[in-house]
């Protein structure tokens, strides 16, 4: 997204949010932030299982190009999306993928590839605003919660337009992703449950011990007198 594109956006969401009246019972949720490309990304927190170090990837045969492969993650096969390529993002030039966010969705893990993580921040609900249609239209609005203007100064002052216009620039855009939405989609549900059979061990059947064949006692011969003759009996 470019500078005066992001400056648009941030002016229209930043007028959404002095509309709105702050108070005391106001809801916050903490959101991880990381970068894609040129952009700023954000996922709630309670999504989220781990954050791990960039490390080996296998390759899927057949798989969608944004399916970077699996990974073993201690004993337990991940799915690694490049979000990059599902969103068509711009490629940050020599950009290192550094990070691996990973989620579990229906006891299937993901892992999605991030440029950089940022930080962890607390953000009021309050402060969530529907997309604009200029980044609904890039990336599917079901799978945004909305967007998040983070402005250095807060400073209640009256601004002129000028003074508007300069805060604008140092605002942050942040995009909010619903990652159930996201990783709940029909292929990638199909695909994760495919790796999930296929590397789940298989059960042999319990071996019942062979006794060892013993001969058979052989019968014992009878020992019954044999029958007394007839000069036996009259002796």
């Amino acid at each position: 997204m470019e500078t005066d594109t992001i400056q648009q956006v941030v002016s229209q969401v930043a007028v959404k949010g002095q509309q709105q009246e702050k108070t005391d019972n106001v809801d916050y949720i903490q959101v991880l932030v990381f970068k894609l490309g040129n952009e700023e990304y954000a996922a709630d927190i309670k999504d989220l299982r781990e954050i791990i170090v960039q490390t080996e990837i296998t390759p899927v045969p057949n798989s969608p190009e944004y399916i970077s492969g699996i990974l073993n993650l201690r004993g337990s096969v991940v799915v690694v999306i490049d979000l990059e390529k599902k969103f068509n993002l711009q490629k940050k030039e020599n950009a290192q993928k550094n990070h691996i966010v990973i989620t579990e969705i229906d006891g299937t893990s993901f892992g999605i590839i991030v440029d950089q993580v940022d930080e962890v921040i607390r953000v009021a609900n309050t402060a969530i605003q529907k997309s604009p249609e200029l980044i609904s239209s890039k990336i599917k609005a079901d799978y945004l919660k909305g967007v998040i203007v983070i402005n250095k100064s807060d400073e209640k002052k009256e601004k002129t337009k000028e003074e508007e216009t300069d805060k604008a620039k140092e605002s942050r855009l942040l995009i909010l992703l619903d990652l159930q939405k996201l990783l709940k989609s029909d292929e990638l549900t199909e695909l994760g449950n495919t790796i999930k059979k296929s590397s789940k061990p298989t059960e042999k059947p319990l071996e019942t011990p062979v006794k060892a064949a013993t001969p058979e006692t052989p019968a014992k011969p009878t020992t019954e007198a044999p029958p007394k003759t007839n000069q036996q009996a009259t002796t």
